[in-house]
């Protein structure tokens, strides 16, 4: 007589059968990958609209100062306390980083170190620590050179800082006709080491300014300073007095 089975052939199939349901799904990278590439799209995407919201008031105050709209007296102390985080968020997106320049610098314009140097002096500093971090973010942008030395030429920065600065400016972004009038009010600051590191950058601005842009041309020359008068001498002939 053969020996019973202790578990019936019956319930042996049902132990294997039951094994083969704990299997999961077989998952192609495809898939995974197209599912990671969705999430991290949904995440960015949600991260967008945060940033937007965040800094809607501040993007909404620069549009006005843009178009040269009204703005109420408290606006801009009250918005130039959101600046500091952008920096310190490392927010990079271009619409919120030139919405925060505007108000920095409309914030710069309103100070006078006579009046009051502690806020005159807080504001620069201000200034120049946004517009590094805006020069971190959008490296390629002509008129952040030119924002910068600006900033730095009012607290005395050294020649040749100031040529290099302004020279970056001439090199990304030569022909703009905005920038290249906010670069001709600049070298008619300068003084003449300063103009002479930056010599290459203040004549090929000359060359532009003759050959392209006689509105401009007519208003620089009409005044030179004495630092940049031989430059323009030199460029376009004697200036009439």
């Amino acid at each position: 007589m053969a020996p019973a089975t202790i578990t019936p052939r019956v319930i042996c199939l049902t132990i294997v059968k039951t094994d083969s349901l704990h299997k999961g799904p077989a998952y192609s990278p495809a898939l995974i990958g197209f599912a990671l590439i969705a999430g991290l799209l949904l995440t960015s995407s949600i991260w967008q609209q945060v940033t937007t919201a965040r800094f809607a008031t501040l993007m909404l105050l620069a549009k006005k100062i843009e178009l040269g709209q009204p703005v109420s007296r408290d606006a801009i102390p009250t918005y130039i306390q959101q600046v500091p985080d952008i920096v310190e968020a490392g927010t990079c997106r271009s619409d919120v980083v030139r919405a925060g320049l505007t108000v920095v610098l409309a914030d710069l314009d309103r100070q006078n170190s006579t009046d009051d140097y502690d806020a005159w002096a807080a504001a620069m500093e201000r200034s120049q620590n946004y517009l590094r971090h805006a020069l971190s973010c959008l490296p390629a942008d002509g008129n952040l050179w030119l924002r910068l030395a600006m900033v730095r030429f009012a607290v005395a920065a050294e020649p040749r800082e100031l040529a290099s600065l302004m020279s970056q400016s001439v090199n990304l972004a030569p022909v703009e006709p905005n920038i290249v009038a906010g670069r001709f009010v600049m070298w008619n600051k300068m003084n003449a080491a300063t103009l002479q590191e930056a010599s290459r950058s203040v004549e090929s601005d000359l060359r532009l300014l003759l050959s392209q842009a006689p509105p401009l041309r007519k208003s620089i020359l009409a005044a030179p300073s004495p630092s940049l008068l031989p430059y323009v001498e030199k460029a376009a002939g004697p200036v009439r007095p």
